[in-house]
């Protein structure tokens, strides 16, 4: 079985040796075939190259044709150094591109090299096996661009919620007014910001007396009663709001005091915390 296998290989590197490409395939068949033999892929040159000198270092440069073969190749390549020495990994980058793309144009000449093929699908000569290599890389889809500014939308102009997602499909006014849809380029309108229910409670702190009642009864420890009774202080363990009216609606840190407070409104912002805004309007 083994030498069924040799003999194959020995068949295809004769047919190969008869290309231009690869010069030293047919000198060297013999460390081809061993290399082979331990798994290194006929089309990967590069492998096969480091493959053929170790070997032929190993048996003390046996094959004496091949290796005159190589050096001339690593002279050709410009992969020797002033002291004779191989560099291997300028073989490695020489080996990067492909000699049959860079060496013929039209299929007829690709086809007379038995180590290339013709890639109809890119009309392109490729080593073998290689051709996909040289496939075209896929333009990205163009997205539309919404108009600059973003600040108008197409809208339907029935104002039906159903109608509005078809138009929303369009991000430019001539794209939109042309449609069938029945759109229309419009302004862009705020979103409106949540806000909490008032609650029963709203307003009902009108002046300072009603400010400490409250306190005293909503608050009771020291973090509580600061935060959301403009900074009161805990004294007797009851909260005993400020002596003076406070200045801004912001001290008050407690949503539902906020509420009670005349003059403040507690307002939930986009990211879900919630301020104080107002200036209080407390009568002595």
């Amino acid at each position: 079985m083994i030498m069924m296998l040799v003999a194959l290989l020995a068949a295809t590197l004769l047919q190969l040796a008869n290309g231009q490409t690869n010069p030293c395939l047919m000198p060297c068949r013999n460390l081809v075939v061993m290399c082979i033999q331990r798994n290194v892929k006929l089309t990967d040159f590069s492998a096969i190259a480091r493959c053929i000198f170790k070997i032929n270092d190993e048996s003390g440069g046996e094959e004496e044709e091949c290796a005159s073969c190589m050096e001339e190749e690593l002279e050709r390549l410009n992969c020797t150094g002033e002291d004779g020495e191989r560099n291997l990994d300028c073989v490695d980058e020489n080996l990067e591109e492909d000699d049959c793309n860079t060496t013929y144009v039209g299929q007829e000449e690709c086809d007379a090299d038995r180590t290339c093929n013709w890639c109809p699908d890119y009309g392109v000569c490729a080593s073998l096996r290689a051709c996909e290599a040289f496939a075209p890389e896929e333009p990205e889809p163009v997205k539309e661009k919404p108009a600059k500014g973003s600040k108008f939308e197409c809208k339907s102009q029935s104002k039906l919620q159903s109608d509005d997602i078809d138009c929303a499909k369009f991000l430019a006014k001539k794209r939109c007014e042309a449609s069938e849809d029945g759109c229309t380029w419009v302004k862009k309108v705020a979103p409106v910001e949540e806000q909490p229910e008032p609650n029963k409670d709203t307003n009902t702190v009108t002046n300072m007396k009603q400010l400490k009642k409250t306190c005293k009864k909503m608050f009771k420890d020291q973090t509580a009663c600061f935060n959301g009774c403009a900074k009161a202080r805990m004294r007797r363990n009851k909260c005993s709001a400020p002596k003076k009216p406070p200045s801004s609606c912001k001290l008050f840190k407690d949503q539902k005091m906020c509420d009670m407070v005349l003059g403040c409104r507690a307002i939930v912002k986009k990211s879900g915390k919630s301020t104080c805004e107002g200036t209080p309007n407390l009568n002595v």
